[in-house]
Order: C-alpha cells, then sequence, then structure tokens
C-alpha cells in the first residue's frame, strides 16, 4: 500500500511510493546484514537446515560438504571446510561438558554454521 510505508523494503532500498522510476538506488549496509542474521525467518530456515545436517548421522566434514552442495551447489574449497571445521571445534570446546549439553550445543553450533551459510552473499546473488 502507498499509504503505509513497510519497514523491511524500506530496509532493502525499496520503490518510493510517490514517484515512478525506471531504476532504483540500491546499497548495502550492515544494518541490512544485521537485520537478516537476527531475523525470526533466518533463524527458523537455519533449524530446519540443521536438523536435516543432524538426521543425516555423518562427520563435520560431510556435513559441511553438504552444507555447501544444498546451499550454494558446489563443494567447499579447503579454506572454507578449515574455517568451518576449526569453527565446529572451538564451539564444542569452549561449550557444555555433559551429555545432555553436548547434544544441545552441537545443535547450536549446526544452526550458527547454517545462519552464516544462509546470510551470505554467495547465497543471495549469482555470479
Amino acid at each position: 500500500q502507498r499509504l503505509f510505508r513497510n519497514s523491511f523494503l524500506g530496509l532493502f532500498d525499496g520503490p518510493d511510493r510517490n514517484s515512478s522510476t525506471s531504476t532504483r538506488n540500491s546499497s548495502n549496509v550492515p544494518s541490512q546484514a544485521l537485520y537478516l542474521m537476527n531475523s525470526e525467518f533466518i533463524k527458523k530456515q537455519s533449524e530446519a537446515f540443521s536438523q536435516r545436517l543432524l538426521d543425516d548421522e555423518s562427520g563435520d566434514e560431510q556435513r559441511v560438504f553438504q552444507l555447501f552442495q544444498l546451499a550454494y551447489g558446489r563443494d567447499p574449497d579447503s579454506v572454507e571446510l578449515k574455517s568451518l571445521l576449526d569453527f565446529l571445534s572451538r564451539y564444542r570446546t569452549e561449550t557444555g561438558s555433559s551429555e545432555k549439553e553436548t547434544q544441545q550445543n552441537e545443535k547450536q553450533a549446526l544452526i550458527a554454521m547454517c545462519r552464516v551459510v544462509l546470510t551470505s552473499n554467495e547465497f543471495f546473488f549469482i555470479d
């Protein structure tokens, strides 16, 4: 509706409701990334994505490969693979120690990893 400004569209360079133009300005500002990282939609999608990885019951390396195949349609390069494996290892080391906490932390680590992938530039743009 032209009468009410949509805050989401304003954040992502939505069209001006009062004029008609053939092109729009576009920008890439931190508030866009922060909005996505903290949005409820991305949170739910990351949880669902991580559950899909957990259901596979494979090791970390296979999960990272599966994550990249599903999200980007390619395998991770060696730097990406090492970075994500290091992240998972650090996450486990720095969090809980009981069996129940370990299972919950494993899921939280995968959720965080999925959230990063789902909000990356490569996920949104085709080069």
